[in-house]
């Protein structure tokens, strides 16, 4: 059957990819690291666009033309945040659709997408010379990111699945 644990307890748990795990205890750990993850996201970015905004404030107060902040920082602290998320995710993932009696290869659906968008919305913030907007990059972008929001919407709609009752190929704990 699955197996009922603690918030804390899967801290404990990250790189534990067998068994099995139940709703009852993944959707609060999920909701937990989706809480931490929203705060975590406010504590890098607000100093960084905290900045820019004062030097955007600062250049139109002395009539200077305001320079675009470099964006690397901001990449950086998305980067980060979102390995943080898919660590603090993965092993709950994989446990949870196991106790659905699904493969946690599942998971990963929405990954590619994610990284795709995310090496791609760099780019469109690297301006050419010529100044155009990349109109290509940016639908790029726009079908990435509604590709993995579908993926990340099916991926949902599996972990809500109730779990199988009797023992399945998961149960095992090698």
């Amino acid at each position: 059957m699955s197996a009922t644990i603690g918030v804390v307890e899967h801290f404990t748990r990250l790189v534990d990819f067998k068994g099995r795990e139940d709703r009852a205890s993944f959707w609060p750990y999920a909701a937990f690291v989706y809480g931490i993850m929203t705060i975590g996201s406010f504590a890098v970015m607000i100093p960084i666009m905290s900045s820019a905004m004062t030097a955007a404030s600062d250049a139109a107060y002395h009539g200077d033309i305001f320079a675009f902040p470099d964006m690397g920082s901001i990449f950086t602290g998305m980067w980060v945040m979102t390995a943080i998320a898919v660590v603090l995710y993965a092993a709950a993932v994989v446990r949870r659709l196991h106790d659905a009696g699904l493969s946690g290869l599942w998971g990963l659906m929405p990954l590619p997408f994610l990284v795709f968008v995310m090496i791609r919305i760099r780019g469109l913030f690297q301006f050419s010379a010529s100044g155009q907007p990349d109109v290509a990059g940016f639908n790029q972008i726009l079908v990435g990111n509604v590709i993995y929001i579908v993926t990340l919407i099916a991926l949902v709609v599996l972990l809500t699945r109730p779990s199988v009752p009797a023992p399945n190929r998961f149960n095992v704990r090698d």
